[in-house]
């Protein structure tokens, strides 16, 4: 049993420092060297976030002012999907929206009823992202 243990613990210190030595600080993101990110708007890809909501009147502030605050050099749209909820989700939405200025980035889209095939997030992600692209938008992610 002895001789299992030890061979155990020099197997795991070797594929630590065999992690250290091959791989090169794979801890560290510097050691990547991946490019610095752009810091203006026009070198950066424009992004469209569609957050499906349900019956989430408790939590969509939070989520939503979340999203909004994010910073960007970008250009960031926001679709929130309100997948027929019965509570307050889209008055709770249209309020952080007004609140934070962000009614000309921001909007809220009423998802149709589900068709037979479909799961209810997958739905209303489909539904965002169709209404987004309607409106004229086409941004990369």
């Amino acid at each position: 049993m002895l001789t299992f243990t030890r061979t155990a613990a020099w197997v795991a210190a070797a594929a630590w420092i065999g992690m250290m030595v091959a791989r090169g600080q794979f801890w560290d993101a510097r050691a990547d060297r991946l490019a610095e990110p752009a810091t203006n708007g026009e070198d950066v890809p424009d992004v469209h976030v569609v957050v499906p909501a349900r019956n989430e009147g408790d939590v969509i502030a939070r989520t939503l002012t979340s999203v909004l605050a994010q910073r960007y050099p970008g250009r960031v749209g926001v679709t929130i999907v309100d997948d027929r909820s019965d509570d307050d989700t889209a008055a709770v939405a249209r309020a952080v929206i007004a609140r934070a200025g962000a009614t000309g980035r921001a909007s809220i889209q009423q998802a149709r009823p589900r068709p037979d095939g479909w799961s209810g997030k997958v739905w209303a992600m489909s539904e965002g992202v169709e209404s987004t692209l309607a409106a004229g938008a086409r941004p990369a992610y």
